[in-house]
């Protein structure tokens, strides 16, 4: 199973040329063999050939970028950041081996140097939607809101049809306030059967027209369509539990935990679960749980600073009063808490 990401493979054969030596024939037929199993998904094999060619020709850069995509698709991240380093390294211009880098970097949750990476991208690539589109995301999780309406709009100029844009820059302009704004482009996303369009839907429904039994419908319709993504699951329990709804929003917390066991979400709405219960411990143990998962969990400190407050322990005060200081900062513009 390929990961969700855009990450790029060179299956071409531009490099090859008439003085090329032996040993560079011999790479390059052993990254054609890779590309060919990793078309088939054959991961494991493809990186045999991969690795075969590197010994061949250590100064293949596509060898290196398609293996580091092997590693990143086993989750061995370091492997995957030293091997598209390396074809950096080779080729300082190489476009799809810094993009597939910053994609290693926002799957371990380092936006900044994501976000680095693809600030220098789209100063040379102002026609790529892909690069804009993943930019967008990585300014979403740093709560650069506006930063990533603007990347959404490039995007959606270069690439009308691509339907998930529209969905995110929904997304964005609730938290930014512009409900207007963002029912156009969920109603839009929606019509293209967005499952994840409906879940923001229903954040609109009960944020702005203060409506939860649309919320409600708007939820079930989006797991109906996609059982097996965990937003709506989220969404419905994070509404439930505003509406202290707690029973109905638990069997939600303990899907998406049973299925998603890293899903910082879950664990904040867990969190909110058992600070409404007024069991403080674990509510303050699941807080700083969906914590080290994602920091930048939307709505997530309001309830922390609530949970630190009930319950004061001396080992973490000065940490959670550093964090809580820096993400009211960084977050002030949230609206979707529910408080």
């Amino acid at each position: 199973m390929q990961k969700k990401y855009f990450l790029f493979l060179i299956f071409s054969i531009y490099f090859l040329s008439s003085c090329q030596t032996p040993n560079r024939e011999q790479a390059v037929k052993l990254l054609q063999l890779g590309n060919a199993e990793f078309k088939k998904e054959q991961n494991e094999y493809a990186l045999k050939y991969y690795d075969q060619a590197i010994i061949k020709d250590k100064t293949l850069a596509e060898a290196w970028n398609n293996r580091g995509t092997i590693h990143f698709n086993f989750d061995e991240f370091e492997n995957a950041i030293k091997n598209y380093k390396e074809a950096i390294k080779l080729n300082a211009d190489y476009t799809d081996a810094i993009f597939n880098l910053s994609n290693v970097y926002f799957a371990q949750k380092n936006y900044t140097a994501a976000l680095s990476l693809l600030d220098k991208l789209a100063e040379k690539n102002k026609d790529s939607s892909k690069i804009f589109f993943s930019r967008a995301k990585n300014n979403l999780k740093l709560g650069n809101y506006t930063k990533g309406i603007t990347d959404l709009d490039k995007v959606i100029r270069l690439k009308p049809t691509f339907i998930q844009a529209y969905d995110s820059r929904g997304y964005l302009h609730l938290l930014v306030g512009n409900f207007e704004k963002a029912k156009q482009d969920l109603e839009k996303a929606i019509k293209n059967n967005s499952d994840l369009a409906l879940a923001n839907m229903a954040l609109y429904a009960y944020f702005k027209d203060k409506n939860y039994k649309e919320a409600e419908k708007l939820c079930k319709e989006a797991k109906n369509i996609n059982k097996n993504e965990s937003y709506a699951y989220n969404v419905e329990a994070y509404i439930d539990l505003i509406e202290n709804n707690l029973e109905n929003a638990k069997k939600n917390i303990d899907h998406v935990i049973k299925n998603y066991k890293n899903n910082a979400f879950a664990f904040k709405n867990l969190g909110i679960y058992h600070l409404k219960n007024k069991n403080f411990e674990e509510s303050y143990a699941y807080f700083w749980k969906a914590y080290e998962l994602d920091k930048q969990i939307i709505g997530f400190y309001p309830y922390f600073l609530e949970s630190y407050q009930q319950k004061k322990s001396k080992d973490e005060e000065n940490k959670s009063i550093a964090i809580i200081q820096q993400a009211q900062k960084q977050y002030k513009d949230d609206i979707l808490i529910g408080k």
